[in-house]
């Protein structure tokens, strides 16, 4: 029985140490169960109860059955905390606390602390052991922590924290004693007199979303706090602090740090150790960091004082992952290895990897002692500090995807030792930047597809600093990307220029590992350096400030060469070069300028300045004295110098110039570009100066040019720029710069000041009178007259603007044109008698001509004799509203854009067509001028003026006045009558011009070398009067014929003339034909004489739409609604007709240069979407013509079959039925007795219409 029971207890302390660990108390003072009944709000009373009279030595284990329980509180005897089951115990607090506001469990001043399985979650304060011998944290879990951070260890000696999660926890600052850290999760701080070893072991832990924060609020600043050495903000998973006189093991093993913040050092892990701690090693080994956070050390923040009398302190970091990580520096890890003369620190950083990592660099090495090279290598280049014997190590290491603007690892002030395989690619950033220090390489050292975005040295970037080459070392630097130097960029180095060049290279950025015996010359390297396919704007392989320092090459004369440096078989067959180049490429410099294969390159030693080849306005004159040019250029206009800069090798390369005003100028010039980079294949650079004023300073502006550099070795060089002010070019004036006259029209200046952009349709014209330069004269040019040309204008749009060439006025007119308003055509071409155009005149157009005339007499005859048989063709309202719009329209859209150009000629060909005038653009003879294309738009007035009276007159002859009808006599007029008009004004429209000397002429607008009412143009203008008199004679004659019939002779006939105008209009309006002829009238009249302004058209529509809208004078609905779309039509167009409005509403798509004319064979691009809106406006008159006709046969068609089934139910219904049949006799039927009666008194349907036929009789018989 006895033995059964003890086999029973065993499996049960088994059982127990399976599940719940076998750490306890070393020596129980007592074992205690808790309940949640018991217990649950208040723990911490509780165990007090139990152990009021143990004492600081002794350690009680306390179980508690699963629930939730309120802990706070602080206890002052070891404890080990866990569960009783299985069963998940949970710890949270209250927010009022006993003894420490800012405690949430608290052990103090006892041997032991254990926590094992339990939930600490959602409280303000932290769980703290404080001077606790031993702490060990297993299994637990730390969640929503937010004030004091999670859990908060100080002055423990032994810490084990394992298989513990920390999530989202916050500390905000609030533990303000020396050495104590504020991490956002854990934190292991130790500040006390302390001979015994300690350690610290953090494994398999997860901390995620954990934030240290720099909470400033309790003192006056930072540097406060830092000076007092409080640590806020830093650690953001975990923070250990140290400052103690005795050796110090920290492991962290095997875990994951995911998404912590620090305010400012380690975004993940903080270590700092004192000055006083040696012999202490931390090992950092296989974790995961992903995605933390902080202003340095996203991934890990190290401080590390290098050591005290008990021996070196040693910090590896390996087989760790570091990815994603981000900080202002040192994304991935800082290390700040600090010497106090003491003994080494010895750093190993081994076996890791650097992913995707973001900030101004990934891994920083940095002394806060300086080092600095003195020209000559040393044993002792810390300023007499002796330096660490043992380097810190980087091993086997991968940086790849990295982004860092500072470089990818940088070592400063500290010198490196690279062992193993190490490898940069696809980094962002300089990968190895070495600043103030030497870096040893024993062993393999890659640089692949790494990229600088306009920076320098993707692979390696000197500041100051070297590499050293050991036997069988390897560096590969192959695909890197640059700007100024892709492969190695090396900033001056801080050295007199006396030790340049001096035995062993001692100051180049490559050296080689000393050898007791001798220096070695290059050719005894036995490493080496591949430089393969690199890409950069100058210097892809290599950019040195001063590549002397690395001239050494032999032991015997001459001794010093770079090219033998880099290229011992350039020199002598015999010598070997560790360096090989293959493959590098320089955007900036072409194969010529090139150093040879090797793509060498420095910064510029010496210039040539000269005038620049291209074609500028400004000139500029070589003098004898070298470095020295002479300008002459308007204020703001753009001077180029063409500047040859070259490097010590005597090849150009990619320099910096910087300019400044001469001290007698500075008051009153200012220079847009002072400083500017010159490239080996874009040597021109340009420049502009601007007065202080707006008065011209006649004096010589001298400018002063350097050549900076970065070297500070190099004197600099000057070149003198001395220019001569001229007056601002026509068509600009003086605001400091020349700039453009927008009043005159000007909506764009070139650069060139040779070019004047102009508002569309404008033409330009320099007058001179005592002004050398002239001044500018804009007016309106005539339609098709002036060049379109797209181009894009100073106020970000593109027009169809007008563009005058000060140096080729004729440069603005259409092709074939020249002279004043572009009005003449050139010799050999003559005038078109529809469009104006100035083509070639071929002869089949006179027999064309004849061919039109005969045939537009044919025409008139048969419009002016048809109406006589055919009774029914009678003028209708609907015409007048027709020819109106179509005769009209396409003297309102002659201003519209070019890409409207074909639009605008099918209205014209169909208007000319209308007019009885030429539907095809005819000339009359070679060198015909304008005044004839206008003369024979003459000819259907004067065939209607001859034919009208012959076709009466044979009327009168034949006997058949009685048959005469005047309706073909007005058709015809109708026609002819708006081309007339337009006709007529155009002749008469004159204008006020300048000659080149400023003297006023009035010449004819169609042609600026005739002058008006002078030779020709005096016969003309008559006859343009007479007919415009005649046309008003006739108006006034139709008025009197309307209102004064009785007074004149042969009444009848003039009544009958007049009768046809009549037709269509209600009877109190009759005389409206005369309104609508009025209406062309003054309609043409301002289409013809306006320029830029639309206002009086305008008016004149809108009166009229007023008038037709309110009288509605037509007999017909439709003619009044026809009429009122038309109107309301020309409208639109009429606004559209402003070019300002058309291109403020929407821009084309065309290039920003001037595009080709059609005068060198390349016709204007007028495809454009701007038409496209629009192309309704243009036919939408013609939906409205068919409209009306397509309504009233629908209306017709559907009244016939309405009529159809109406008389088909009739006679259904009145068919009689059999009974009633038989009563009427056998040959009268009822159908026949009720057509017999509706014959007489008509359908039952048409009573009404009956009774109103009879009252309608009886007021005619009343009138007469």
């Amino acid at each position: 029985m006895k033995m059964e029971i003890s086999i029973v207890l065993v499996l049960v302390i088994l059982a127990l140490h399976d599940n719940f660990g076998n750490a306890m108390c070393p020596n129980s003072s007592g074992n205690f169960t808790f309940t949640v009944e018991e217990c649950g709000n208040d723990v911490i009373s509780c165990i007090r109860d139990k152990t009021a009279n143990l004492t600081r030595g002794d350690c009680v284990n306390v179980f508690l059955e699963g629930g939730n329980y309120n802990v706070i509180g602080n206890l002052t005897v070891g404890l080990s905390l866990r569960p009783s089951t299985s069963s998940l115990v949970s710890l949270t607090c209250t927010e009022a606390g006993e003894e420490r506001n800012d405690s949430f469990l608290s052990v103090e001043n006892s041997s032991y602390l254990e926590l094992f399985r339990i939930s600490f979650s959602s409280c303000s304060r932290a769980v703290e052991a404080n001077n606790v011998e031993t702490v060990i944290i297993d299994s637990s879990s730390f969640k929503n922590m937010n004030g004091s951070g999670a859990l908060n260890i100080y002055n423990c000696l032994n810490v084990t924290v394992v298989d513990t999660i920390f999530t989202d926890c916050i500390n905000q600052g609030r533990f303000l004693e020396p050495y104590r850290g504020n991490s956002g999760a854990l934190s292991i701080g130790f500040e006390m007199e302390s001979k015994q070893a300690k350690s610290y072991i953090i494994e398999n832990c997860t901390f995620n979303a954990s934030f240290a924060l720099a909470n400033y609020t309790r003192q006056s600043s930072s540097t406060e706090l830092a000076l007092k050495n409080i640590f806020n903000g830093r650690g953001g998973g975990l923070a250990l602090i140290f400052n103690a006189t005795s050796s110090i093991t920290v492991q962290v093993i095997g875990s994951t740090f995911y998404g912590n913040k620090a305010a400012f050092a380690g975004g993940a892990i903080m270590v700092f150790l004192e000055e006083d701690i040696g012999n202490s090693d931390i090992l950092i080994e296989g974790n995961f960091f992903l995605e933390n956070c902080a202003d340095r050390g996203g991934g890990i923040a190290f401080a590390l004082f290098s050591g005290s009398s008990l021996g070196p302190n040693t910090l590896n970091v390996t087989s760790n992952v570091f990815e994603s990580n981000k900080a202002t520096r040192a994304a991935g890890l800082f290390v700040i290895p600090a010497y106090n003369g003491m003994n080494n620190v010895t750093i190993s950083l081994d076996n890791s990897s650097f992913r995707n990592n973001e900030g101004l660099s990934t891994v920083v090495f940095s002394s806060l002692r300086s080092f600095l090279l003195t020209g000559i290598r040393t044993t002792q280049p810390f300023g007499g500090h002796s330096p660490p014997t043992l380097r810190p190590v980087m091993e086997n290491m991968r940086f790849e995807n990295n982004t860092a603007e500072s470089g990818v690892v940088v070592a400063i002030n500290y010198p490196l030792l690279l062992k193993g395989k190490n490898i940069f690619t696809k980094n962002q950033g300089s990968s190895l930047r070495i600043v103030s220090t030497v870096v040893r390489l024993e062993g393999y050292l890659g640089f692949f597809d790494n990229v600088v975005s306009g920076g320098r040295g993707s692979a390696m970037l000197f500041s100051n600093g070297q590499i050293e080459l050991t036997r069988d070392s390897e560096i590969a630097m192959e695909g890197n990307i640059g700007s100024i130097g892709a492969a190695i960029f090396s900033e001056p180095v801080l050295a007199q220029s006396q030790f340049l060049q001096t035995i062993g290279n001692p100051s180049c950025f490559f050296v080689y590992e000393e050898d007791d015996n001798r220096i070695l010359g290059v050719q005894d390297w036995k490493a080496s350096v591949i430089i393969s396919s690199n890409r950069a704007q100058v210097g892809s392989a290599i950019y040195a400030d001063q590549i002397e320092q690395c001239s050494y090459y032999i032991d015997e004369s001459p001794f010093f060469d770079v090219t033998c440096f880099f290229d011992g078989n350039v020199c002598n067959t015999s010598i070997s070069s560790p360096f090989t180049f293959s493959d590098n490429t320089n955007s900036r410099q072409s194969e010529s300028t090139r150093h040879h294969h090797l793509s060498i390159a420095t910064p510029p030693a010496k210039f040539k300045i000269a005038c620049s080849n291209l074609s500028l306005t400004s000139n500029c004159n070589e003098t004898q004295i070298s470095n020295v040019l002479k300008v002459e250029a308007f204020p703001g206009e753009t001077i180029a110098i063409a500047l040859s800069v070259l490097d010590d090798l005597n090849f150009p390369t990619y320099g910096v110039i910087s300019l400044e005003i001469a001290d007698d100028s500075k008051s009153k010039v200012h220079i847009n570009d002072t400083v500017f980079s010159i490239y080996p294949d874009e040597p021109n650079y340009f420049f502009s100066y601007t007065f202080q004023s707006d008065l011209y300073k006649k004096d010589i502006v001298n400018i002063i040019g350097s050549l900076s550099s970065t070297g500070q070795r190099r004197d600099r060089e000057f070149f003198y720029i001395e220019i001569s002010p001229k007056l601002c070019p026509v068509g600009q004036f003086l605001n400091g710069s020349c700039k453009c006259s927008f009043d005159k029209g000007v909506v764009h200046c070139d650069s060139l000041a040779t070019t004047l952009i102009l508002k569309p349709n404008l033409w330009g014209l320099v007058v001179r009178e005592n002004d050398e330069h002239g001044k500018l004269h804009t007016t309106f040019c005539p339609p098709g007259y002036c060049r379109c040309n797209i181009s894009s204008t100073s106020l970000s749009r593109k027009d169809c603007n007008s563009v005058f060439n000060l140096n080729d006025p004729n440069s603005q007119c259409s092709c074939g044109r020249h002279g004043y308003l572009c009005g003449s055509c050139n010799e050999g071409f003559s005038v078109s008698a529809l469009f104006l155009h100035c083509e070639v005149c071929n002869d089949g157009y006179g027999a064309l001509i004849a061919l039109l005339i005969l045939i537009d007499s044919i025409v008139i005859v048969i419009i002016q004799t048809l109406p006589i048989y055919m009774e029914k063709l009678k003028m209708n309202s609907i015409l007048y509203s027709a020819l109106f719009f179509f005769q009209i329209a396409p003297y309102a859209t002659s201003r519209y854009p070019v890409f409207h150009g074909d639009y605008y000629e099918t209205l014209r060909y169909f208007g000319s067509l209308l007019g009885l005038y030429f539907p095809y653009d005819v000339c009359l003879y070679n060198n015909a001028t304008a005044l004839e294309a206008f003369s024979i738009r003459y000819v259907p007035f004067i065939l209607a003026l001859i034919i009208t009276p012959t076709v009466i007159g044979i009327m009168w002859l034949l006997k058949t006045r009685q048959k005469i009808t005047y309706e073909g006599v007005w058709i015809v007029w109708m026609l002819i009558l708006n081309d007339i008009f337009a006709t007529s004004f155009g002749v008469l429209n004159c204008t006020s011009l300048p000659d080149q000397n400023n003297q006023a002429r009035l010449v004819w607008f169609y042609d600026g070398t005739v002058e008006c009412f002078s030779g020709a143009h005096a016969a003309l203008a008559v006859w343009a009067i007479l007919v415009l008199l005649l046309c008003i004679l006739a108006i006034g004659f139709l008025l009197l014929v309307m209102y004064r019939p009785k007074k004149l002779k042969f009444r009848r006939i003039i009544r009958k003339m007049a009768e046809p105008v009549k037709n269509g209009f209600l009877d109190e309006y009759q005389y409206w034909f005369v309104i609508d002829i009025a209406r062309r009238f003054l309609l043409i009249a301002c289409l013809v004489f306006e320029t830029d302004k639309e206002n009086a058209a305008m008016f004149v529509l809108s009166v009229y739409f007023w008038m037709y809208a309110y009288f509605k004078p037509y007999k017909l609905a439709t003619s009044n609604i026809f009429e009122l779309l038309l109107l309301f039509n020309f409208w639109i167009m009429e606004t559209l007709r402003s070019v300002s409005f058309l291109n403020d509403t929407i821009n084309d798509t065309h290039s920003n240069s001037v595009e080709p004319s059609d005068c060198d064979g390349i016709n204007v691009n007028r495809a454009n979407i701007l038409i496209v809106p629009f192309i309704i406006i243009y036919y939408l008159p013609v939906l409205y013509l068919f409209l009306p006709i397509t309504v009233a046969i629908v209306r017709k068609c559907s009244s016939k079959a309405n009529t159809y089934v109406k008389n088909y139910r009739n006679k259904k219904r009145q068919e009689p039925k059999s009974a009633d049949k038989s009563m009427l006799p056998k040959n009268v039927t009822h159908t026949t007795v009720e057509t017999g009666f509706y014959s007489l008194v008509g359908s039952p349907h048409g009573i009404s219409t009956l009774q109103d036929t009879i009252s309608s009789s009886e007021k005619t018989t009343s009138s007469i």
